[in-house]
């Protein structure tokens, strides 16, 4: 697919430029950024391609999978993450399903996994703090080897803590 997009583009021969912008894509889909949320300054400075190339690279394959009715493993994410943030009775039903949430090597998760984590779990009520999803991680920050697939060592460090004091 980035073969046929890369082709016509002056640069699109370039090993470096392709590797530059294909890793850039999918870090950004793993951030659960969709071409219509970019924004030149996720371009970085001295970056070996422009903000133009990156939206049409990006737009063109989202563009392509559409058509052919695919999905790559990102979009399985962004999608249902979509789905579950914009559509409160889709949310509801899934947060009323499970009572309990268990996930293991945590340490590998990344920003839209952990978006999905948060929707799934039931809140609390105003009038209760035990009726909602119980949570339980387990990881170790110190063994995060999944950084090149968007793992952030900071969500289990620093977000966790923050948003589940208990």
């Amino acid at each position: 697919i980035f073969k046929q997009i890369f082709k016509p583009m002056p640069k699109g021969a370039a090993k470096e430029f392709v590797n530059a912008v294909v890793s850039k894509v999918s870090r950004l889909k793993e951030d659960g950024v969709f071409v219509s949320d970019l924004s030149p300054s996720m371009v970085p400075l001295g970056a070996i391609y422009t903000f133009d190339e990156l939206k049409s690279v990006y737009s063109q394959y989202q563009g392509y999978l559409r058509q052919q009715n695919l999905l790559d493993f990102a979009d399985l994410l962004l999608f249902t993450m979509s789905i579950m943030e914009n559509h409160p009775d889709i949310r509801k039903v899934w947060q009323e399903k499970y009572k309990v949430f268990f996930i293991d090597e945590f340490q590998d998760t990344n920003v839209v996994q952990y978006r999905l984590v948060k929707l799934f779990l039931k809140p609390n009520s105003s009038s209760s703090s035990t009726d909602g999803t119980a949570l339980t991680v387990v990881g170790d920050p110190d063994q995060t080897i999944y950084t090149w697939r968007g793992a952030k060592n900071k969500i289990i460090r620093d977000q966790i803590p923050h948003d589940f004091p208990s």
